[in-house]
């Protein structure tokens, strides 16, 4: 018999693509679980991950997940729970052995479920429960062995099962069977059934029964039994026939080929290869394209060879349904202005119709891409006009059309105009106080937007963006009151209007006046006392309403306040503190403090004592004073008490000088070079012989008098400059200095300037200008006037020098914190953008700045031309740069102390980039100690971008310098590090930044060590014979070393391990067990890292002791034959003889004369070491 298979290429193609399509819809993800990628937020992506359970975390919206190739061997019951909108599952290429029951069981909008190339063996009668929109299912590739009888059942919109590469021997009557009733009705949705490559010898004969849309059944590579059981499958072929696959059998290979009868035309059609619509595959499947009820008929298929011919007969009908609109052909919409309407136009027909819509201006959209913003087709056909107007308003025709007809719907849309709405209440009262501020709301809405305005209670009509001092209308409608009083007490009204019409609403304002009477809330202490002459500051705070006004009543019965002073020693502060300068007896008394208003009065006393102390002079200044001639004489006298003290001195002359007498010009000639300070102190400017003699200073107020006695000697000396204030100066070029150089001796001395050029002068000149006491004045200094300058004082008896020294405080020029005459940078700049260069030059004097262009054009800030600008602080900007600006630019800072100059080479650019790595990855380095080491960071950007290291001791440093003799940043972002230590070892991170973005990466960084080993034995090391052996190498290396042992037979021990009677302990310690003879040698320690090695050899040499009885018999016994003889020993004996010679006995043994005859024996002792 033929097996009926199937080969649907196309169908396998089709379901391949939708796939591939469903995996590669790329998008971002907001949630996604760990070990997987998220490309949009409904789908999950987790092949090759190596998983061997279910991800957690995947969102419940989930639609696709993708769980293939990895390693999951089991679905559990809850594991799948809450996805209730996963419509993909794919678990294919793993190895699922068991299905839990219900492990499905929420998936309620599932519709593809691949489970291909697994190892299930057997498919239960829950194991599907819950899928009841499930289109798919793939168990192909599988071991399964049985199928339950319902294992389908529940799963009524299923169309295709693929059971292909089981091992499946049997299958139940109603294996297929979806929906059943009472056992009288069954029905199988299923289309297409894959069951190749099973273990099936026969089928049911009712195994199709109730499949009635079957239309793809594959039986192919099957081991069938061809005998009459099977009959039945060819006579329900003719009863239904597929969809023109076929796949024929034979010897020679049968040629195929189709013929198609028209029930059109009548005509008769052979098909060979592709024509047209119609192709023939090598397998013999026939394919249509496009199918159409055109294509309805008997189709032929014809195998033939040399010994024969077969055929088998297709009827092809073809389905279609004309379009119809299932909704009224006309209807009325009524809508408002500003609303979104949705016209609906459900559809049947079968090809699926295409909806078109045209609306009211002749426009016709068709589905969602159909370019208008506001008005949108959805998938259901449903019409979407966002925010209509009255200009939508008209008819809008649903058209729907397929290959077997179309149908019309007509829709009437009226656009009704919102009228003007107030969302606020209609009527409202507010209450408020006098002196607030109110707020009215009036927000209006509607279509066409109304506008507002307020009539307030005496009919004045407020428009919005009003503004005055007390009523302010705002754009949204809110009118603000300010600084309420009772006379704005009414109705206030605000109208909205439209061409639609118009709304009110009213607000009552209600304000109310309120009365307080005062009261003192905060005052100073009632007693207060202070010292004569101090200032006296009582507070005193009140509140009420209206707000009070405080009055000072003073111990003089006069009154004041804020606007009522007595002269300017009392005022009246507006918070009610009353202050009082310079207190004497008579500001001592009683201040009453009043809070007065409207509403009444409140008082608060408070008591005020001034203290006061006679004159007295502290500290005295008794004795003896030595003045030198021509010298100042300054004697201070500094007195106390209350009123102050008034001073004055009585001179050797007699003469008496104050204050009064220095004002009044009453003190005679002589008198007049005596200064007395406001502080007592008197002054001489130079003092002669005349003034040598006693002083006495008085000190006298009204409650009593001081004096103190001083005795002035004056002592003629040598030259002697006086202290200058000034020794050391820099002075800005252009600028004027001063040196004082005041001498005093007796006689005068006179004095001359030594000059830096090393002349002498002793009188002005055309530069310099000495004065009379010796100061030298130096006018529009220059640099070549800086160094020292010498004041030598001159007379009979001697001289005196003092050295100044001067100093320019000129700056050059820094532009933009370059320590540099000229500075060469680079920069970019964005075509037709705005470009901003700074030259911020720093100096002192402060520079002028000039800008030279590529023309050689000078602009000097500022300057303000069409495109160019040069801005007071320098910097230059260009305006829409061009690419001819792509040139040099040359800012000159300029100023007495020198110029600086700073040349820009501007690259215009079409587009900026973001810095990029070319190596973006963290990197791990190890290097050896000493040799140079080069950290690689290179960027690409545009503009090119900084590079800056971050050292790991927290370090910055920027491209392009040397960081002292070790270190060294390149600016192609190379960071070198010469002669590294282990104190150069740690993470360091490169970022790259220009004006568009900054990245930044890691490199650690390790400085290897070559192994050294530190324990070195002095000598051989001794081990006795069957002792353990401890053979010691500690070795230190970075990073840490492995340790190597070769032993004396040239084995190699290199990991810690026990090998017979070798043991390498983790230190690098070697341990031999039971030492013997053959263990002597040299033992060679190797210490291995990545950076070197080290070796360490170690002789050992092994110690054996003779074996000595010590208690024993004699050495000679003599016997008899036959006689049997024991011999005991503390070591092992041994004995030979001619028959078993090397035999060894044990510590006890003995000889039996039957067996062993003693001929000549002779006995020796083993050594061994027990």
């Amino acid at each position: 018999m033929h097996a009926f298979r199937g080969a649907s290429r196309y169908l396998r193609a089709g379901f391949l693509a939708l796939v591939l399509f469903l995996l590669e819809a790329r998008c971002g993800s907001s949630a996604c679980p760990a070990p997987c990628v998220c490309h949009v937020p409904t789908e999950v992506h987790c092949t090759f991950r190596s998983l061997s359970m279910m991800p957690s975390g995947v969102q419940h919206d989930v639609k696709r997940i993708n769980l293939g190739y990895n390693s999951l061997t089991i679905l559990k019951e809850h594991e799948l729970s809450g996805l209730k909108s996963l419509e993909l599952l794919m678990l294919h290429s793993n190895t699922i052995q068991t299905i839990e029951d219900r492990a499905f069981s929420d998936l309620k909008a599932l519709q593809v479920l691949k489970m291909s190339y697994n190892r299930v063996k057997e498919l239960r009668k829950d194991t599907f429960q819950g899928l009841e929109n499930l289109l798919r299912l793939y168990m192909n590739h599988n071991a399964i062995e049985f199928i339950h009888p319902e294992a389908f059942y529940g799963l009524t919109l299923l169309q295709l099962v693929n059971l292909e590469g089981n091992i499946l021997q049997q299958l139940h009557p109603d294996t297929f069977i979806t929906l059943r009733y009472n056992q009288i009705f069954k029905f199988s949705s299923i289309k297409t059934i894959y069951l190749s490559e099973n273990a099936l010898t026969t089928l049911p004969a009712t195994v199709f029964t109730g499949c009635y849309q079957l239309e793809n059944l594959f039986l192919n590579g099957n081991p069938w039994s061809c005998d009459c059981r099977m009959d039945w499958l060819a006579a329900w072929i003719e009863r239904n026939p597929g969809s023109g696959n076929a796949v024929f059998e034979g010897n020679p290979e049968p040629a195929i080929s189709w013929k198609r009868f028209s029930l059109y035309t009548g005509t008769t059609l052979t098909i060979e290869g592709k024509m047209g619509k119609f192709e023939v595959f090598g397998n013999g499947t026939l394919l249509i394209q496009n199918a159409n009820v055109k294509d309805r008929g008997q189709y032929i298929c014809l195998a033939e060879n040399a010994y024969g011919s077969d055929k088998l007969t297709v009827m092809l009908s073809v389905v279609a349904y004309p379009s119809r609109i299932l909704e009224a052909k006309v209807r009325d919409i009524k809508a408002h202005s500003g609303e979104t309407v949705e016209m609906k136009c459900k559809t049947e027909g079968r090809p699926v119709p295409v909806v078109s819509w045209i609306l009211a201006n002749r426009t016709q959209v068709r589905g969602q891409n159909n370019g208008h913003g506001r008005v949108t087709v959805t998938r259901e056909g449903t019409l979407v006009i966002q925010q209509v107007s009255v200009y939508d308003r008209g008819h809008y025709k649903c058209i729907a059309s397929n290959p077997a007809g179309i149908d019309t719907a007509t829709v009437r849309l009226q656009v009704v105009a919102a009228p003007p709405g107030i969302l606020e209440e209609k009527r409202q009262l507010v209450k408020a106080d006098v002196g607030q501020s109110v707020w009215m709301p009036c927000t209006a809405q509607g279509d066409p937007q109304p506008t507002t305005h307020w009539v307030l209670m005496d009919g004045t009509v407020v428009m919005p963006h009003h503004t005055s001092s007390r009523v302010n209308s705002f754009p949204n409608g809110t009118l603000h009151l300010k600084n309420l009083g009772v006379s704005d007490s009414g109705k206030y009204e605000c109208i909205a209007t439209s061409s639609t019409g118009s709304e009110r609403r009213v607000v009552t304002l209600s304000v109310e006046k309120i009365e307080i009477a005062p009261q003192i809330i905060e005052t100073s202490g009632r007693r207060t006392e202070l010292a004569y002459g101090s200032q006296l500051r009582l507070n005193c705070t009140a509140t009420g309403i209206p707000k009070p006004q405080i009055i000072w009543r003073l111990p003089s019965k006069a009154l004041v306040d804020r606007w009522h002073r007595m002269g300017s020693r009392i005022q009246v502060l507006e918070n009610g503190t009353i202050v009082i300068d310079s207190v004497s007896d008579k500001d001592a008394g009683d201040y009453l403090c009043v809070a007065r208003s409207s509403a009444g009065d409140d008082l608060q006393l408070m008591k005020v004592s001034v203290s006061m102390k006679p004159a007295k002079i502290e500290p005295k200044f008794g004795g003896k004073k030595q003045v030198p001639y021509g010298k100042e004489l300054k004697v201070d006298c500094k007195a106390s008490g209350a009123p102050v003290p008034e001073i004055s001195w009585g001179l050797p002359d007699g003469t008496l000088v104050n204050n009064a007498l220095q004002a009044d010009g009453g003190i005679r000639s002589r008198s007049k070079r005596y200064i007395l300070f406001d502080n007592g102190t008197l002054y001489l400017n130079k003092v002669g012989m005349d003034e040598e003699g006693d002083y006495t200073c008085y000190a006298e107020n009204t409650l009593g008098k001081d004096e103190m006695h001083v005795h002035i000697t004056v002592v003629s000396a040598a030259p002697r400059i006086r202290p200058s204030p000034l020794n050391y100066a820099k002075v800005k070029p252009g600028g004027n200095i001063r040196f004082d150089c005041e001498a005093i001796g007796e006689p005068k001395p006179k004095i001359l300037w030594m000059l830096p050029s090393s002349d002498m002068i002793a009188a002005s000149n055309e530069r310099y200008l000495m004065h009379v006491n010796g100061s030298l004045d130096i006018r529009n200094v220059k640099l070549a006037d800086a160094g020292e300058y010498v004041c030598i004082a001159r007379n009979a008896a001697g001289d005196e020098s003092k050295v100044y020294k001067l100093e320019m405080d000129g700056n050059p020029p820094i532009i933009n914190g370059y320590y540099k005459n000229r500075t060469v940078v680079k920069d970019t700049a964005e075509k037709y953008s705005r470009k901003f260069i700074d030259c911020k030059a720093e100096g002192d004097p402060p520079p002028k700045i000039t800008w030279i262009m590529p023309d050689n054009i000078f602009l000097t800030a500022p300057y303000y031309g069409s495109r160019i600008f040069v801005h007071y602080n320098g910097t230059l900007e260009i305006r829409n740069v061009r690419p001819t600006d792509t040139a040099e630019f040359i800012c000159m800072a300029r100023n007495d102390g020198g110029e600086a100059v700073l040349v820009i080479h501007l690259e215009v650019t079409n587009q900026l980039m973001r810095p990029i790595f070319k190596n973006p990855f963290n990197e791990r380095l190890v290097t050896q100690l000493g040799k140079t080491t080069v950290l690689n960071c290179s960027a690409d950007g545009n503009p090119p971008p900084d590079m800056i290291w971050s050292l790991p001791n927290g370090t910055q440093l920027i491209g392009g310098h040397n960081v002292g003799s070790q270190h060294h940043v390149g600016s192609d972002g190379t960071f070198v590090i010469h002669n590294p230590s282990k104190g150069d070892a740690g993470k360091y991170r490169c970022a790259a930044k220009n004006k568009v973005g900054y990245i930044e990466k890691l490199i650690i960084l390790d400085v290897g060590q070559k192994p050294y080993i530190l324990t070195r034995p002095r000598g051989i090391i001794r081990s006795v014979y069957g002792e353990p052996l401890f053979i010691h190498c500690l070795a230190d290396g970075s990073p840490r070393p492995s340790i190597f042992w070769t032993v004396p037979g040239g084995h190699v021990i290199s990991r810690t391990q026990i090998t017979g009677r070798y043991q390498l302990m983790d230190n690098g310690t070697l341990v031999i067990r039971q030492t013997n003879l053959n263990d002597r040698g040299n033992y060679m320690c190797r210490a291995k890292n990545n950076v070197g090695d080290a070796l360490l050899t170690v002789p050992v040499i092994i110690l054996a002791y003779i074996p000595r009885i010590t208690n024993g018999p004699p050495p000679n016994i003599r016997m008899t034959t036959g006689t049997p003889v024991q011999l005991t020993r503390a070591l092992l004996l041994g004995y030979q003889n001619q028959k078993s010679p090397g035999n060894c006995l044990t510590d006890r043994f003995s000889l039996q004369p039957e067996r062993d005859v003693l001929q000549a024996v002779s006995y020796f002792i083993l050594q061994a070491h027990l």
